[in-house]
């Protein structure tokens, strides 16, 4: 079926109007004070204002955190994400831990948008535990829609060391902003992971960072209005012609 121009139109212009990116969320630590338990799947959904484990900000406008995304923790090949106390020197001592994973291990994390806002994913960092342990990673971002990946980073090989700022794991910067209602999926996909006994608990995440967009309202009055305005052209051709 043809699309009809009245409704076709205000859908080309939206990229004229441009997204608002509104306030940001971090992650940085489970909401548990016990270490090494399993946490909410749901944890860092629909923030909208600081919590523990959980810091905002606010756009100009006054919107805070992500209140449009909803998250859901799962894991393939491990024993699953978990909270942790840590020492390791990052914001707060607490991290999420890539619990019993191993080479192929994959620890995921899908942000689910509502259909007027786009998720902007910003990054976090790596964090070891004990020293001498070698780690490579694969991070992915996916549109699950077309089960497409979007952006990857493949990590350097790196080894832990005591002291320096996150041990000496690496950042990932993804700053990739995502289409309005499009649901994003990101893969953390574990290379190698040798050293110590205890090499598959003793790697984690932290300080994860993202956030959402949305039309600005002043431009989705002007959307309607030039949709009310094509309708109108339309009608008055159409009684003319009659």
């Amino acid at each position: 079926m043809k699309t009809p121009t009245w409704f076709s139109l205000p859908l080309a212009v939206l990229p004229l109007f441009g997204l608002e990116v509104r306030g940001t969320t971090t992650l940085t630590g489970g909401s548990s004070s016990r270490s090494r338990t399993l946490f909410p799947a749901d944890f860092g959904s629909n923030v909208s204002q600081d919590a523990v484990g959980i810091t905002t900000t606010q756009n100009p406008e006054g919107i805070v955190g992500t209140p449009n995304i909803g998250l859901t923790w799962s894991a393939s090949g491990g024993a699953g994400w978990w909270h942790c106390a840590w020492s390791e020197k990052n914001i707060d001592n607490h991290v999420f831990q890539m619990a019993g994973g191993g080479a192929g291990s994959i620890y995921s994390i899908l942000f689910t948008p509502t259909f007027d806002t786009g998720v902007v994913f910003n990054g976090f960092n790596f964090i070891g535990s004990s020293p001498k342990d070698s780690y490579q990673f694969r991070v992915s971002l996916v549109d699950v829609a077309s089960d497409s990946t979007v952006w990857s980073e493949t990590t350097e090989r790196w080894t832990t060391t005591k002291g320096l700022p996150f041990n000496n794991a690496p950042a990932i910067a993804a700053n990739y902003t995502g289409g309005l209602g499009m649901a994003y999926r990101l893969d953390i996909e574990m290379l190698e992971a040798s050293g110590s006994g205890n090499t598959q608990n003793n790697i984690a995440i932290d300080n994860i960072s993202f956030a959402q967009t949305s039309i600005p309202e002043s431009s989705t009055y002007g959307i309607i209005g030039m949709g009310l305005v094509a309708v109108g052209a339309i009608v008055f051709r159409r009684s003319k012609k009659n």
